[in-house]
């Protein structure tokens, strides 16, 4: 098995980088400021993309403060920790900004690293949304559900604008420079304030976090906007339009209403085991999106619109989800060894060859006209 082809080979020897950054902070002040500084204090022998990794780990030490000290976003951290989340969310986005700096410097730009840092962005897009509701007071529930959907739509429509303009446009106020730094300030807030503050002072009759949550919907919405725009004129440039481009993005429409009907079924897993469900659903998008980066970096012809580790996550879990709600409907026993537990994955361990057998019965039942 192999993951590049002789074709996709060929395509990475002919891609090269296009991007457009019209973000006013980074051009009037981090850029030549911070960032072209910063990447000096790196030594020629250090690669590149362990600048990136190195900025991820700092977005990872976040997610392990939190997921240690509150596992279940059921109670605020202590103000200083919010601190901390700001200045490793801005240590990330000051080393993901020179990492491409450090590679001209020694001599190794490569469309890989565009496929590693991506990936990264994609896990981060996630990862953020914890720490975010966390900081405001969201907990588990269907707000922190609209935060991660949103979130991820941003990305995934940059991400699929890119592929298909074959350019990285960000506009004069962008998600990785000016979103990334108004959410450390959220951080800062919450560090001074408590995340109480963002649930108790209201504007417009709207607690501070439901806005900042229809903010975020009113973004998506804008994002969508443009980013089929500049498509259209690319594509009207380039004398290939049809609207074929849009079915790029069914692929996020079914993994968004995935989420929804999954959750919907399960009561339990949205109250309790949420960040853990939302933390998996970060890996499967970060895959989805890393087959569209390499896609576009080795100019295939064709959309990957399937990722395979999705669809099977989807097909048991939903599948599973669902005879378990067919057995409550049924006001049949549910065996211990199927009750949501605080180790989600005894759910599975303990599942029994009787239960297999009727889950397998179920599934026939379901699939027969």
């Amino acid at each position: 098995m192999t993951y590049f082809s002789h074709d996709d080979i060929a395509g990475l020897k002919k891609y090269k980088y296009s991007g457009v950054d019209k973000s006013i902070l980074s051009n009037k002040l981090l850029n030549p400021y911070w960032w072209t500084n910063l990447v000096k204090i790196f030594p020629l022998w250090f690669a590149p993309n362990l600048v990136t990794l190195t900025g991820f780990f700092f977005v990872l030490t976040n997610l392990s403060t939190l997921l240690y000290l509150q596992p279940h976003l059921n109670q605020p951290l202590d103000n200083f920790y919010y601190y901390t989340f700001a200045f490793g969310l801005f240590a990330y986005q000051s080393l993901d900004a020179i990492d491409g700096k450090q590679a001209r410097r020694t001599g190794t730009s490569g469309p890989l690293g565009e496929l590693f840092d991506h990936g990264c962005d994609a896990l981060n897009t996630g990862i953020l949304v914890f720490l975010v509701c966390s900081a405001i007071d969201l907990g588990q529930g269907w707000e922190m559900v609209v935060m991660f959907i949103s979130g991820l739509a941003n990305f995934y429509l940059t991400t699929w604008e890119e592929y298909h303009t074959g350019t990285l446009f960000l506009s004069f106020i962008s998600g990785p420079v000016e979103g990334i730094l108004l959410i450390c300030v959220v951080f800062i807030v919450s560090g001074m304030y408590s995340p109480s503050f963002w649930s108790v002072n209201k504007i417009y009759d709207f607690p501070l976090n439901q806005f900042l949550m229809l903010c975020g919907i009113f973004v998506v919405g804008f994002n969508i906007f443009t980013s089929v725009g500049n498509v259209k004129q690319s594509k009207l440039a380039k004398k290939e339009y049809n609207l074929k481009f849009l079915l790029g993005l069914v692929p996020f429409i079914i993994f968004s209403l995935t989420i929804l009907i999954w959750l919907n079924l399960s009561p339990t897993l949205l109250k309790v085991h949420l960040v853990k469900f939302l933390a998996g659903m970060t890996l499967l998008f970060g895959y989805q999106v890393g087959l569209i980066i390499l896609s576009h970096i080795c100019k295939r012809k064709h959309f990957p619109y399937i990722s395979v580790p999705f669809m099977v996550a989807s097909v048991i879990g939903l599948s599973f989800t669902a005879y378990l709600k067919f057995l409550r409907m049924e006001n049949r026993n549910i065996h211990p060894a199927l009750m949501l537990k605080d180790n989600v994955e005894e759910n599975f361990l303990y599942l029994e060859d009787w239960l297999l057998t009727d889950y397998v019965k179920f599934l026939i039942l379901i699939a027969l006209p």
